[in-house]
């Protein structure tokens, strides 16, 4: 079973327009800021054959406030994981390459999937390789041709 990463804007969140305006869409090849590192990450994950006991998703609503982040991810409909995850967007928005902004936004979803991993005892060996793997791809504009026809 696969494991899907999903990027949303917290709701009070100053940078909400922010994520939605550089969100991007897959589906035309328009990766954006949050869509590549999600989807290439969480494709990554499905060619792992990582098992995650049950979880096929992990939604992570990100907002700049630490007091609004949740100490822990909290469990909802038995198969998916939320977790509010504090981004530095003003660090994000200092990148002026896209790419670079794409690798940060990555290497902050694969902190705090790692978090995670630890509450619920994952192997983390193969998460760590998944995420050398994403970042290489997006760091040398390598990614594969069959990745965009993929739905995950």
């Amino acid at each position: 079973m696969a494991l899907n990463v999903t990027i949303y804007p917290g709701y009070n969140s100053i940078y909400k327009e922010y994520i939605k305006k550089n969100y991007g869409n897959i589906f035309f090849r328009n990766p954006g800021i949050f869509t590549l590192p999600s989807w290439l990450y969480s494709y990554g994950l499905f060619n792992a054959k990582i098992k995650f006991k049950g979880i096929q998703k992990i939604s992570m609503v990100l907002s700049e406030f630490e007091d609004k982040v949740l100490m822990a991810p909290s469990k909802v409909l038995g198969a998916i994981i939320q977790y509010n995850c504090q981004m530095d967007f003003e660090a994000l928005k200092s990148f002026n390459i896209l790419k670079d902004q794409q690798l940060f936004v990555l290497s902050r979803m694969h902190e705090a999937v790692l978090q995670i991993a630890d509450l619920y005892n994952w192997e983390k060996d193969g998460l760590i390789q998944v995420f050398q793997q994403t970042h290489e791809q997006i760091e040398n504009d390598r990614i594969p041709d069959e990745f965009w026809d993929v739905r995950i």
